[in-house]
């Protein structure tokens, strides 16, 4: 259950009118959009909706970030995505046709705008502008996915740790090591993130923890360096 829901105030439409399809609606039909949408508040861990529910409505994330997963038949949970603001509408995947494929939930607290599909999705039958400038935008993240995709069968392990870690925002503990501690995440979840076994993950974190203990460049310099050698994985 979500905390609160309210109509969207004049900085949410603000923020929301600067992305795809809602940039291009005409202004009486982003209006109609936003009278017919709600702000949703989201505790941690609270999902958006589930995997297999029915996509009744859209989302467009506001503030926080959201975690793209999807459940296996055996109740094993794999991360597909981590989402920033505004981009959750962008890349399609709070916006389906039928069925969520995957599930959403907030990470740390979140907001997001509510609306309904179908007044979404007549409005793009009737503004072929908005509906092209909406695909257009999934067009342009399934790059992103190649490049996840490229990254799990190219880069050696340590580079996705640092990619992932890059992606999230980890926060840096004594000035060099990534806190894995301050993140909402168990280590099997970054494990499985990365595709190696939580073995691996903590002989990778020892691995981290040694370049900053040793004499060597500090690991902020190590993760920067990392972090250059993953750009194309973004």
């Amino acid at each position: 259950m979500c905390r609160r829901q309210a109509k969207p105030d004049e900085q949410t439409q603000a923020f929301v009118r600067r992305l795809p399809f809602f940039r291009a609606l005409a202004p009486a039909a982003f209006q109609q959009v936003m009278q017919a949408s709600a702000v949703r508040v989201l505790a941690p861990g609270e999902d958006l909706f589930m995997q297999d529910d029915d996509g009744e409505a859209f989302s467009v994330l506001l503030d926080g970030k959201l975690e793209i997963y999807r459940m296996s038949s055996d109740g094993e949970e794999t991360l597909i995505r981590i989402l920033d603001r505004g981009e959750a509408f962008a890349s399609g995947m709070t916006f389906s046709f039928a069925r969520h494929p995957f599930s959403a939930r907030a990470v740390g607290q979140a907001r997001a705008l509510c609306g309904p599909r179908d007044l979404a999705t007549r409005m793009m039958r009737e503004d072929g502008g908005a509906a092209v400038d909406f695909m257009s935008a999934i067009s342009g993240n399934l790059s992103g996915f190649a490049d996840h995709i490229e990254e799990l069968r190219v880069l050696p392990a340590l580079d996705r740790l640092l990619s992932f870690l890059r992606r999230i925002g980890a926060p840096a503990a004594d000035g060099f090591n990534p806190d894995l501690s301050a993140l909402p995440y168990k280590k099997i979840f970054i494990a499985r993130a990365i595709g190696v076994t939580p073995e691996t993950l903590s002989r990778l974190l020892a691995k981290l923890r040694g370049a900053a203990d040793a004499s060597q460049p500090p690991a902020s310099v190590v993760l920067s360096r990392g972090f250059d050698n993953a750009s194309r994985a973004h």
